[in-house]
């Protein structure tokens, strides 16, 4: 299967977030649950919740703030500050596809340009629906990091 990935990058940025499963209902409880905390908590959200996945099963569904959170360890929720960097991006992903797409590239991708985390996905909407996929990486394709647009990957050869 061919995909159009494209050069991104991932901006630094200070989360909290909950392990949920990696279904449309577990990423709802868990981003009403970070909604929840964040309001009782006088915490500003600064953007929309996003997925930090990195297996078949269960996620991190994370939500940007604009403070230093300190949840509670019983509240099931963590502060995170993630440092950014480069990645590679494919979009308009289905949030039913995350898993095959993840499959197909995973591999090829950490191969040829290294893993430099877990892979993000950042919806179109708050229902997670559709989104981009986001593989953070060491270093970037040459033809990537040298061009305006996305360039065709192959999974598997």
């Amino acid at each position: 299967m061919r995909h159009a990935v494209s050069s991104s990058s991932l901006p630094s940025v200070r989360t909290i977030s909950r392990r949920a499963e990696l279904t449309p209902a577990g990423i709802a409880e868990a981003a009403t649950r970070l909604r929840s905390w964040a309001l009782c908590s006088g915490e500003q959200m600064a953007g929309p919740a996003f997925l930090r996945i990195a297996g078949d099963l269960h996620c991190e569904v994370h939500l940007p703030v604009a403070g230093r959170a300190r949840p509670r360890g019983e509240t099931g929720i963590s502060a995170e500050l993630s440092e950014g960097g480069q990645a590679l991006a494919l979009g308009d992903v289905p949030f039913a596809s995350v898993r095959e797409v993840i499959r197909e590239l995973g591999g090829e991708i950490a191969l040829d340009y290294g893993m430099a985390g877990a892979v993000e996905f950042h919806p179109d909407s708050p229902e997670f629906r559709r989104g981009t996929l986001l593989w953070p990486v060491h270093r970037m394709p040459r033809k990537l990091s040298h061009s305006e647009g996305p360039q065709l990957a192959e999974a598997g050869g």
